[in-house]
């Protein structure tokens, strides 16, 4: 059956705002929540994010095609309701999301983790397919204007992109998210206007809490990361971070750590996983004794590296400078000689 299968169809103009909205939304809640869920369990769980969110999409395309009350329900109302859904699972799902403790080596033989697991999945499902009911709702009921519909969800989803790291990195992802909801409650209202004053004070509580939300980040709940995380910021012992900052690449906590040596340093963890240390530098080169390894002869085919090293530790004075590693990238290098 076509989806332009109703009566009339309603004036295409009044919905490029919606959609571009609804798009500039989705991306935006997409993005958020690849950093979140890194950040919450492990970077490659932002596959599952993103996997999620094509299979609300694509599902919800689905249940208009078949669902023929769907394709006769006002599309004015269709949009202010899916908004609504949309919304507050965001602001809802979000809670959820960051307490639900989850230990990610036990799927594999722990029928409660595999639970918490798909309720994660189902957390995150909701919102996408609210979103992809009011994108294909509206392209479906309006087919003479496809293009020019097509050009605004494009040109939302575009922006939603393109700010997308900007807020992350001023806002952090877990506003960014609540954010996103906000937009959507937006356009429940716009809609809500035109037949309903519940719908829109129902909107209108969720954009108010979605914007409080988003703009002061400590009345939000702190995310509950994975139980095989150095820093299982579940357990009740667990120390608060001296510096902690999202960005868009991860997430970086700076923790004190014990002085097992006379050389103490503080750990940076990078999306909760230990990635490199501080320590301070007296000014004195012979105290650098402890960086000196036993490493084996570095590759000869990294020979513009070995010069690079090299030509550092002629500068600072020194006739070697072995097992030295400014960066957790860099590999520890051999004993270098000018």
């Amino acid at each position: 059956m076509p989806m332009n299968h109703v009566a009339t169809s309603p004036p295409p103009r009044r919905y490029y705002g919606d959609l571009f909205l609804t798009c500039f939304a989705g991306l935006l809640l997409e993005i958020s929540y690849t950093r979140i869920f890194s950040f919450k369990l492990f970077y490659f769980f932002t596959y599952l994010v993103i996997g999620m969110a094509l299979l609300g999409l694509g599902s919800s395309g689905v249940f208009v095609v078949v669902s023929k009350r769907t394709r006769q329900f006002p599309l004015d109302r269709l949009v202010a309701l899916t908004s609504l859904l949309g919304a507050a699972s965001i602001a809802g799902g979000y809670v959820l999301i960051a307490r639900l403790p989850m230990d990610t080596f036990a799927l594999a033989h722990s029928y409660a983790e595999g639970a918490r697991l798909a309720v994660l999945c189902g957390t995150l499902f909701v919102p996408f397919f609210a979103i992809g009911l009011s994108i294909s709702s509206i392209l479906g009921r309006i087919p003479g204007a496809v293009n020019r519909l097509y050009f605004a969800d494009l040109a939302g989803a575009a922006l939603g992109c393109a700010c997308a790291i900007p807020l992350i990195s001023v806002l952090g992802p877990p506003s960014t998210a609540l954010l996103s909801g906000a937009v959507l409650a937006v356009v429940g209202v716009r809609e809500g206007l035109k037949w309903s004053w519940a719908v829109v004070g129902a909107n209108a509580i969720v954009l108010l809490i979605a914007t409080a939300c988003a703009f002061l980040p400590a009345v939000l709940p702190s995310i509950v990361t994975d139980r095989k995380k150095p820093i299982h910021s579940g357990a009740p012992d667990t120390p608060q971070p001296l510096f902690s900052k999202w960005g868009p690449i991860f997430r970086v906590d700076v923790h004190d750590f014990p002085p097992i040596t006379a050389w103490p340093f503080r750990l940076v963890f990078h999306d909760g996983l230990q990635g490199s240390t501080l320590q301070s530098f007296p000014g004195d080169f012979s105290a650098l004794t402890h960086f000196i390894r036993t490493c084996a002869p570095f590759p000869s085919r990294w020979p513009s590296l070995t010069r690079k090293n090299s030509s550092s530790v002629r500068r600072v004075g020194m006739r070697s400078l072995p097992g030295f590693t400014l960066a957790p990238a860099i590999l520890p290098a051999s004993r270098l000689t000018p």
